[in-house]
């Protein structure tokens, strides 16, 4: 076997990105997602006053969007695209820096697009420096219920040189 074979652990909907790079690298990608991820129970998205959304994940993202093109609150997207909007991709403290940097409290709350489950509290950093931070729990992860007839056969094999984790929930 030449071949590096690898397993992906993330959900489908980040998994075939991180996939399409290892396979241009010459691995072999097997994609066992061990969190499936859902939309929350109708979230009451309300934008009253916000001056930016804080994301601090892609899922975050997509269900903000989602929510956005449901109609949810689509009035409000006109005043919240002037640069008001940011996306940080690092960590819960270096984004909550970057929010303290970017914005000021004065000019309205922050809204995290979050899920029902996280890393850390975006909330807790910043309202000691004055802001008011809205967690809209938009999305929840589930864990997978079983793993994959591929995924068991090349472990039952040995033919697995590496399995990537993402989270400490899927590790």
């Amino acid at each position: 076997r030449a071949k590096v074979r690898l397993v992906i652990t993330r959900p489908h909907e980040d998994a075939e990105r991180s996939a399409s790079v290892l396979r241009a690298l010459g691995a072999e990608v097997i994609l066992e997602p061990l969190l499936v991820v859902m939309p929350a129970a109708a979230a009451d998205l309300d934008l009253t006053g916000v001056q930016a959304f804080l994301l601090t994940s892609a899922n975050g993202a997509r269900a903000l969007a989602a929510q956005l093109a449901s109609g949810a609150a689509a009035f409000a997207l006109p005043a919240l695209a002037e640069d008001k909007s940011h996306d940080h991709s690092h960590d819960v403290v270096s984004l909550a820096a970057l929010a303290r940097d970017s914005l000021k409290p004065a000019d309205g709350a922050l809204l995290h697009a979050a899920g029902s489950v996280q890393a850390g509290d975006l909330a807790e950093l910043l309202n000691g420096d004055g802001f008011v931070v809205r967690r809209a729990v938009l999305y929840e992860t589930r864990k997978a219920r079983a793993f994959s007839a591929d995924f068991l056969a090349a472990l039952d094999e040995q033919q697995l040189d590496g399995v990537l984790f993402y989270s400490p929930r899927t590790a």
